[in-house]
């Protein structure tokens, strides 16, 4: 660990180097640490740990904390798990006041971001498809890339399927349309 002498005296701490130790002492004249010097003049920090009485806090098996760990489910199947006694001891005292933002968010419908700017209105004036390949098993034909496209729309234009073999994909289409 690097300390720096000119941080630990712009705290407030002041620093008393003796022969081959140097001991670090704050505001209020405690000693806070204590390092060893080494070889080219490097100390290194000797740390105590300070240990405070502490007491850990344990959450009662409550509906949020239980509805979060089996991935949101539904309060009357957590209920449920609770009378066969697979969660022990959960208390369902609140479940009228049970609310979860995330479930609510999940319900909400999505609209789309941007509708399209331009609508076809004849058929064969747009045309999506869909692609697939290069397949990864060989066929009889040799079909590399087969091309499904629809027209909108009505997408009552039928186009037969396009079975590439080792053409680019974009003269393909250009030979359909």
């Amino acid at each position: 660990m690097l300390l720096s002498e000119g941080v630990i005296v712009t705290k407030g701490m002041k620093i008393i180097k003796m022969h081959d130790y140097a001991d670090i002492y704050n505001c209020k004249n405690e000693l806070v640490g204590t390092a060893v010097r080494f070889a080219n003049n490097l100390y290194h920090m000797l740390f105590r740990t300070v240990t405070y009485p502490e007491v850990n806090i344990s959450h009662k098996n409550n509906l949020k904390i239980w509805h979060e760990r089996t991935g949101h489910i539904n309060l009357k199947a957590l209920c449920e798990l609770s009378e066969r006694g697979l969660i022990e001891k959960l208390d369902v005292s609140n479940k009228e006041d049970f609310f979860c933002e995330g479930c609510q968010y999940g319900k909400q419908h999505i609209f789309p971001s941007n509708p399209r700017e331009y609508k076809a209105t004849k058929r064969g004036e747009l045309i999506y498809s869909d692609i697939c390949g290069p397949m990864s098993v060989q066929s009889v034909g040799i079909i590399i890339f087969p091309f499904f496209p629809v027209s909108l729309p009505s997408s009552l234009l039928y186009f037969p399927p396009v079975f590439v073999k080792k053409r680019p994909l974009v003269v393909c289409a250009s030979n359909i349309l």
